[in-house]
């Protein structure tokens, strides 16, 4: 994948643990006040249970998309690469970019040629539709 795949991907790996944080912070502060609400030992050990089973889930998905971005991070091109890096890196980009304008064009004329089908067909049964019209009008005069 392109740099800015990576860059991409990276990007929506921080918006995930951003939100992540945020149902943390949202669950933790719920589940507390909860905890708080109750005074029997038995309601306050059940919510404790559940914060602790909501923070191990939380705890677990901050694992993995940390993990997620740590490896996004590592297949960035370093900012310590040579020139030479660097241009191979543009080079294979540009290669990338001008086989993704290929395929785009074809994918265009493809396009194009089934829309003068579809243009043909609709003439067709236009002028089927017409001559038929026309014929039922003389018909009836």
């Amino acid at each position: 994948k392109g740099m800015a795949d990576r860059v991409t991907q990276l990007q929506s790996t921080l918006h995930g643990l951003s939100m992540l944080f945020c149902d943390s912070v949202g669950v933790v502060h719920v589940q507390h006040e909860n905890y708080l609400a109750h005074q029997s030992a038995a309601e306050a050990e059940k919510i404790s249970s559940t914060i602790n089973t909501h923070i191990g889930q939380l705890v677990d998905n901050l694992l993995v998309t940390s993990s997620n971005i740590d490896t996004l991070i590592k297949s960035l091109p370093s900012v310590n690469a040579s020139q030479s890096s660097h241009q191979e890196f543009i080079v294979k980009a540009n290669r990338e970019n001008e086989e993704s304008a290929e395929q785009l064009r074809r994918a265009v004329e493809q396009a194009e040629a089934r829309l003068g089908q579809l243009r043909a067909a609709f003439k067709e049964i236009s002028d089927a539709h017409y001559a038929i019209a026309s014929s039922d009008t003389m018909e009836t005069s």
